[in-house]
């Protein structure tokens, strides 16, 4: 009986055993050997693509000889930073970076912000020149759909066409009337404040009277928020919070 034991125990390890093809021929190795030899690999395979990745970044992408902070180039959490976690906050960081290194420099891995009013006409050439939209920083948009997020020049220029007559000058000048009407409107109300201890936050003012402006003239009717309780600060709140979610947007854009 001993030896029946010990027969099986020794059929029970061969099973465990398989054979792999290697550089030094066929080897036997078993099952946990194997996975932490996958696990090696792919570890190596991650470094690789990793160190490879910051190299090229560095050394031999086309933006890599302009200036700018090193992690800034390597990666974009350096902007996820700043834009996500403090809330928008890298426009003013480019700022600084333009401070420090000159009027162009590189603010992620493959993007150059520059400041430079002689540059103006090199960058903004309108439509006589085919410009294609960076498709990772129109993802912001949260839409392909719409004018604005349309990354191809063609599809764009077709559907921009569309919105043109909104922004003729004959059009702009047949707005000023809808304008004027909710400025009196607000007007009027703010004139009711008067002689009172009640304070306005301007901001949430100028948001429902922009809000009020373009409901009248994109979609035909006023949605009355001028009308609201407290100039409504729901309603900018809401603004704000959109705003800040195109950050996460442009950032994981491969989500949706």
């Amino acid at each position: 009986m001993p030896g029946r034991g010990a027969e099986l125990s020794l059929n029970e390890a061969e099973k465990d055993l398989i054979v792999v093809q290697t550089f030094f021929g066929r080897q036997e190795i078993t099952l946990e050997m194997k996975a932490l030899v996958e696990a090696l690999v792919l570890a190596f395979a991650a470094a690789v693509y990793v160190v490879g990745g910051a190299i090229d970044r560095l050394f031999f992408s086309p933006v890599a000889k302009f200036p700018g902070p090193r992690l800034a180039a390597l990666t974009f959490w350096y902007e996820f930073y700043y834009d996500v976690m403090r809330n928008g906050r890298y426009t003013w960081k480019i700022e600084k970076m333009h401070e420090k290194y000159g009027p162009i420099v590189r603010i992620n891995p493959y993007e150059l912000h520059v400041n430079d009013p002689e540059f103006y006409d090199e960058i903004y050439v309108g439509p006589s020149r085919r410009t294609e939209k960076w498709s990772w920083s129109a993802k912001m948009f949260g839409t392909s759909l719409a004018a604005v997020g349309t990354t191809g020049h063609e599809l764009h220029k077709l559907r921009r066409s569309a919105l043109n007559p909104f922004f003729s000058r004959r059009s702009v000048t047949q707005l000023e009337p809808v304008i004027q009407e909710n400025i009196d409107r607000l007007c009027t109300k703010l004139k009711g404040f008067a002689g009172t201890s009640t304070s306005v936050n301007l901001v949430d003012v100028f948001t429902c009277l922009s809000a009020d402006v373009i409901g009248s003239y994109a979609f035909g009717q006023s949605y009355g928020f001028l009308e609201a309780p407290n100039f409504y600060p729901g309603w900018h709140k809401l603004m704000m919070d959109l705003s800040r979610s195109s950050h996460l947007m442009k950032q994981f854009g491969w989500l949706y």
